[in-house]
């Protein structure tokens, strides 16, 4: 998988104090596989790049804790479902059908901004993520 990039347009504080998540971006990985796995589970683990320690269920990517002029604001990372991925724990991301003779999957994800405090504040909003995987 490549690394990339995702950016999430600017928001004002006062729409994310007023429901906490704003301006959603989807965004899609791509596994690549040197040879066929039918009936088989892609599984990862996706780690806080800035904050190794932080393990949770809701997908939270914790903003950068040296960055200058943080907002309160975090990104929350789901799936094509609207289900949070886990930060930090092994899990299943994509199911392999019986079958398949495909050694390439793609998998769409989606990013948002994420009120973590009482009070968003104007600020900047930089995470980090690193993924890895296991072929099972």
């Amino acid at each position: 998988m490549a690394n990339q990039t995702v950016n999430l347009a600017s928001v004002p504080s006062s729409i994310l104090n007023s429901q906490q998540t704003a301006n959603e971006q989807n965004f899609t990985i791509r596994m690549s596989c040197i040879r066929t796995m039918p009936n088989r589970s892609l599984r990862a683990t996706i780690t806080d790049s800035y904050t190794p320690e932080n393990i949770n269920t809701n997908g939270i990517l914790k903003n950068q804790p040296t960055l200058d002029n943080k907002s309160n604001v975090d990104v929350q990372l789901r799936d094509e479902n609207n289900i949070p991925l886990e930060i930090g724990k092994l899990t299943t991301i994509y199911n392999v059908p019986a079958g398949s003779n495909a050694t390439t999957f793609t998998k769409t994800l989606k990013a948002r901004y994420f009120r973590s405090e009482a009070k968003a504040e104007p600020g900047f909003v930089q995470t980090q993520a690193t993924v890895f995987f296991d072929y099972q």
